[in-house]
C-alpha cells in the first residue's frame, strides 16, 4: 500500500530524462572535451536513481564521471549550445 501512494506521488513530479546525443553535445560544448559512452550510461543510471527518489546514489553516480565544476564560461557555453540544439542546430563530426 506504501508504496502505490509513492508511484501516485511521482506521477506529478517533473522526471529527468538523458537522451545520448543531446547530452553529450550539450556537455561536450560546456567542457570542450566530449564525455566518454560510460560517462552517459552512469549519467542515465544517475536520471533514473533521482527519478527513484535515491538522490544520494544519484549524486554518487554523477561524481564518478569526473566532470571539472561548472564555472561561469562553461555555463555560458552550455547555454547557447542548448539555445542552439533548440533551434535545430546538430554538430557533425569533422
Amino acid at each position: 500500500m506504501r508504496q502505490d501512494r509513492r508511484r501516485r506521488e511521482n506521477w506529478s513530479r517533473p522526471r529527468l530524462a538523458i537522451d545520448g546525443a543531446g547530452t553529450g553535445a550539450l556537455l561536450a560544448s560546456a567542457f570542450e572535451r566530449p564525455v566518454a559512452a560510460d560517462g552517459l550510461a552512469k549519467m542515465r543510471r544517475a536520471a533514473a536513481l533521482w527519478n527513484e527518489d535515491e538522490k544520494a546514489l544519484a549524486h554518487i553516480h554523477l561524481a564518478h564521471i569526473g566532470l571539472p565544476p561548472c564555472d561561469q564560461t562553461a555555463a555560458l557555453r552550455l547555454f547557447v549550445a542548448d539555445a542552439l540544439l533548440a533551434a535545430g542546430a546538430f554538430c557533425r563530426k569533422p
